[in-house]
């Protein structure tokens, strides 16, 4: 260590003639130290992802197949199942890079206590931490960017072919991009961090990094995505026979809507409006006019908004990761002084 004292001399290692030290540890050194640290980490998430990936591509080529020559061709057989099922693994990617790649890199070290070790003078925590965690980072949100662009790729080709079946990418399809998963993936990676730094417990690390990851993706996804700007209203009669999302329904955001009175308030219908002669649509708009249920109102973001709404989430999950490094980065330092 260049920083090391001779006992009975009282002078540094780096002054005594013939020694050789290394001033600090370079970013070759750091890539090799994380590399082999992590290589099966990563070589294991690759392995999944390269999975994930393959079959994503095999939808894609059969839908592919099947707009350029009509129904699918005999030997693909209906994909239609696996291109709705694959990509659902991509809303728990950022999660999983946090509880299996950050919590562990720094709660691991206060478990087996090298960090008493690895944080020395030719190797100080804060370079530690931010070289690691940008190594990592960088390779984690490159995965999850490959992921979200390969489910991009396959939900526009299934989009491609004139049948029912659809991916509204402002719903289930949202998430499929690379630019977020990347921003997922250096999401959960950064709570892993803060996490860990603040628990110093690998076990108790994963498992609060899993339901605070898990516990952040459904409030964003249920209840504040849909807030991003104020949704468009349609206001009708009940009676009136109208799409309120109009053609581009399938591809819009539904916020909130159902039967409401004059004055928009919406309303819950009654039972007994659902009785056997409900099959009757003259009997049931009357049954609904007569519980004050006049309106049909229903509140949406149109397809337009797409990427605006991609672009806020984005810088969103950007942010929160800066300021969850920014915490567990402060906490080591702070332990480590």
């Amino acid at each position: 260590m260049s920083a090391t004292t001779d006992s009975t001399t009282g002078k540094r290692a780096a002054d005594r003639p013939g020694v050789r030290t290394r001033a600090r540890v370079g970013w070759g050194d750091l890539a090799w130290l994380t590399w082999r640290q992590h290589r099966w980490t990563v070589l294991g998430t690759l392995a999944i992802a390269l999975v994930g990936v393959a079959g994503m591509l095999l939808v894609r080529a059969a839908f592919l197949d099947e707009a350029a020559n009509g129904y699918p061709a005999q030997g693909w057989g209906d994909y239609t199942g696996l291109g709705l099922t694959l990509p659902g693994g991509l809303m728990l990617y950022g999660t999983f890079i946090g509880a299996v790649w950050g919590a562990p890199m720094l709660a691991w070290e206060y478990d087996q206590r090298t960090n008493v070790v690895a944080w020395t003078q030719d190797l100080p925590v804060a370079r530690w931490l931010v070289g690691k965690a940008v190594l990592l980072g960088a390779v984690a949100a490159l995965i999850g960017a490959v992921l979200g662009g390969t489910a991009q790729l396959m939900a526009n080709a299934i989009n491609d072919v004139p049948r029912y079946v659809s991916v509204n990418m402002f719903e289930e399809g949202f998430e499929y991009h690379p630019a977020l998963q990347a921003a997922y993936a250096l999401f959960g990676f950064a709570l892993g961090l803060a996490i860990a730094a603040l628990v110093r417990r690998t076990v108790l690390a994963v498992g609060l990094t899993l339901v605070v990851g898990l516990l952040t993706k459904v409030v964003v996804e249920l209840w504040l995505r849909g807030r991003y700007q104020s949704p468009h209203t349609t206001f009708a009669p009940v009676g009136e026979d109208i799409r309120p999302l109009g053609p581009a329904k399938d591809q819009a955001l539904y916020f909130e809507g159902g039967y409401a009175n004059a004055d928009g308030v919406l309303g819950t219908v009654p039972p007994r409006c659902y009785g056997p002669e409900s099959a009757d649509q003259a009997w049931f708009q009357g049954c609904l006019k007569d519980s004050g249920l006049t309106h049909f109102l229903e509140q949406y973001h149109p397809a337009e908004r797409l990427g605006t709404f991609r672009l806020i989430e984005g810088v969103l999950f950007l942010a929160l990761a800066a300021a969850l490094f920014a915490f567990a980065l402060r906490r080591v330092k702070k332990a480590a002084a």
